[in-house]
């Protein structure tokens, strides 16, 4: 009876222990990430009689989790890849919604722009045109500098979400390693049951660490667990756990890198390059491929503006008859070309460059690595990797190297081996883009240079046109326009129908005499002549013999709209990408760029997504409460409990029967 009585216990506990473990379950089938757990039974080992083996009741051998580690990874895995996605997109979308936009983008203001400048150039003289024109320079300056700033925000914002996610990513870390030393302490007898709840928690915080960055993990033999971020950097080993840091990198500050500090060190390595995936690894990708681009991209093109624009414009002449000055800023002046060679963080010299915009047409919106090794200067493309020159440190300082692509590097002082340097020609230019000439008589409409016919020519010499390429005095051949004249003025006579002198206007000397011409083509006279005064007259027809012509500074000519019409010309003018692209064109192929790379993220988002949304459902599959299954279940064990107690209550009455029966 005794034996009766145990066995009835047993089931008793058993079933009771059933249905903890059932209403456990029950009671998280909302938690997240939380695992079933299962009542596994085993028969207690039977007694011997004389007549055989006797059951000797049941135990409860295990409370078991039930769950697929394979599911698991591939939860992980997806979710790092779809958070990846997602946070490119989300961050794509802002920028591409800002820049496509017709308020907030520049196409409608350099649109604006050129309108103004065909008004200009539809009544030179006309006052409020050019005021006009002043106008809507300073708001093209305006949308450069709004969206350069836009940029600057989206940076500092990414910055701070970095920093944001280290900090998490150091607390998931701390509190892995802190699970780790508690499930440890259990299961350290190595007998001891499995804390599934401890076990879930952990893979909570492994779970959302996926989503943050790229994870991997190695389950110890002694129960903990060993997780790895990026492409294998050791972040919690037992119960130690390293930390991550958000700080500025040491070759770029404006950009913060993500650094791996060991726990109990100050020693921190640059991992940055090693994370992938998640909402970091989308972050990382955003920066490189669209946001660093784009604000490169943005700065070219203020750059571009501002110096063919100003380049045309002082071949110009004003109301004043004065030469054209700058419009736009001049992006090589102050400390421009210094703040685009980065050194880097804590550097203390010798090094000292600049670097000068030399061919808007030959520029990139790239960043490059200026690095010296062996007394040797190497110039890196970073899009691309390639080098674009490769130059001996110069014995003598101050020098200047062209590098290629556009850019000029001066070299102040020479760095020492092994000191690397970035150098970022359009960075953050757009902010520096400005109108700098605030009076209307100042806007250089004419021509400097007037190309006339004497009235009392006989023959027919057409005048085609004056082409102005240079009013500097300061290159090599010096420019011969000099505000309010030239340097000389010229007079063009003809001896015969087919040739010419050039007479020097001031002193009448023949400076090139019997220069030929052919008639009824394009003749460009100064050219033929031998001649490089800083412009070109090209007459064609047929001149008879004693014609003249005279070439003369274009005092008076306020209603001249030559170099207007240059000016506005610009616009559709190929002067980006070795003359393949005009400034409309440019930024076109830029806003195309960012929506084809958020229409990509997007399509990748949606095809990562649909694979994690399977794969959780295949763990809830596995591993989720399923609430009637749970039901069934608790009014089985319940049924069971009750039987038991019956088996009780019967020994019970048997042995009251037999205590009776001998008294």
């Amino acid at each position: 009876m005794t034996d009766i009585f145990n066995i009835g216990v047993s089931g008793l506990s058993a079933a009771q222990r059933a249905i903890s473990t059932t209403a456990h379950n029950i009671s998280n089938v909302n938690t997240t990430d939380y695992s079933r757990q299962r009542a596994e039974f085993e028969t207690r080992l039977p007694q011997f009689s004389g007549n055989g083996f006797f059951g000797n009741g049941v135990q409860l051998s295990a409370v078991n989790r039930i769950f697929n580690q394979t599911v698991i990874n591939e939860i992980r895995a997806n979710a790092s890849a779809t958070m990846q996605q997602k946070t490119y997109l989300d961050a794509a979308q802002r920028l591409d919604s800002l820049t496509a936009d017709s308020d907030t983008g520049l196409n409608v203001s350099l649109q604006a722009f050129f309108s103004a400048l065909h008004g200009v150039a539809d009544n030179p003289s006309s006052i409020p045109a050019r005021q006009v024109l002043l106008s809507q320079a300073a708001l093209l300056a305006n949308r450069f500098q709004t969206l350069d700033r836009y940029f600057t925000e989206q940076r500092n914002t990414l910055n701070n979400t970095l920093d944001s996610s280290a900090k998490e990513i150091s607390s998931l870390a701390a509190g892995i390693a802190e699970l780790n030393n508690s499930i440890l302490s259990v299961t350290s007898s190595g007998n001891s049951p499995q804390p599934n709840d401890l076990l879930d928690q952990r893979d909570r915080l492994v779970n959302r660490l996926s989503e943050l960055t790229q994870v991997s993990t190695i389950d110890q033999a002694d129960g903990t667990l060993s997780v790895f971020i990026g492409t294998g950097q050791t972040l919690v080993v037992g119960s130690q756990a390293n930390s991550l840091v958000a700080a500025p990198l040491a070759n770029d500050s404006r950009n913060f890198g993500l650094y791996l500090r060991a726990s109990g060190s100050t020693v921190q390595i640059d991992v940055t390059p090693q994370l992938q995936g998640g909402e970091i690894g989308g972050l990382l990708t955003f920066r490189q491929d669209i946001l660093s681009f784009g604000s490169n991209q943005l700065g070219k093109i203020a750059i571009g503006v501002a110096e063919s624009f100003n380049d045309q414009h002082a071949l110009g002449m004003d109301l004043n008859n004065e030469l054209g000055g700058l419009f736009f800023t001049d992006f090589n002046t102050g400390t421009m070309p210094a703040s685009r060679v980065i050194s880097p963080v804590g550097y203390a010299g010798p090094g000292n460059f600049a670097v000068n915009i030399t061919g808007v047409n030959q520029m990139t919106a790239s960043d490059y690595r200026l690095s010296l090794a062996g007394g040797t200067y190497t110039v890196t493309r970073l899009s691309d990797n390639q080098v674009i020159n490769s130059f001996a440190a110069p014995g003598a300082v101050p020098a200047t190297v062209a590098l290629g692509d556009g850019l000029e590097l001066v070299i102040n002082a020479n760095a020492n081996n092994g000191d690397s340097f970035l150098i970022a020609p359009t960075r953050d230019m757009a902010s520096q883009f400005r109108r700098v000439i605030d009076d209307v008589n100042k806007i250089a409409a004419a021509s400097p240079v007037a190309f006339e016919s004497v009235l009392a020519n006989t023959g027919s010499g057409i005048i085609k046109g004056v082409n102005v390429t240079n009013t500097s005095t300061t290159t090599v051949p010096p420019s011969e326009i000099l505000n309010g004249s030239l340097n000389p003025p010229y007079r063009i006579e003809f001896t015969s129908t087919t040739t010419f002198n050039v007479v020097n206007a001031n002193t009448n000397v023949v400076v090139a005499a019997a220069v030929a011409f052919t008639p009824n083509q394009d003749n460009n006279l100064m050219a033929l002549a031998g001649l490089n005064p800083g412009y070109e007259v090209t007459l064609a027809g047929a001149p008879r013999a004693g014609d003249t012509f005279n070439v003369r500074y274009n005092t008076g000519g306020v209603g001249d709209n030559r170099n207007m019409q240059e000016l506005a010309g610009l616009q559709t003018t190929n002067i980006f990408n070795g003359g393949s692209a005009t400034i409309s064109g440019l930024y076109g192929s830029f806003i195309a760029e960012v929506g084809t790379r958020t229409n990509a993220a997007e399509i990748n988002y949606n095809a990562t997504n649909a694979l994690w949304e399977q794969s959780k459902a295949r763990r809830e599959e596995i591993s989720g409460v399923n609430l009637d299954e749970e039901a069934a279940n608790l009014i089985k064990f319940q049924q069971a409990y009750e039987a038991s107690a019956q088996v009780i209550a019967v020994a019970n009455e048997l042995f009251d029967t037999l205590f009776q029966s001998v008294r």
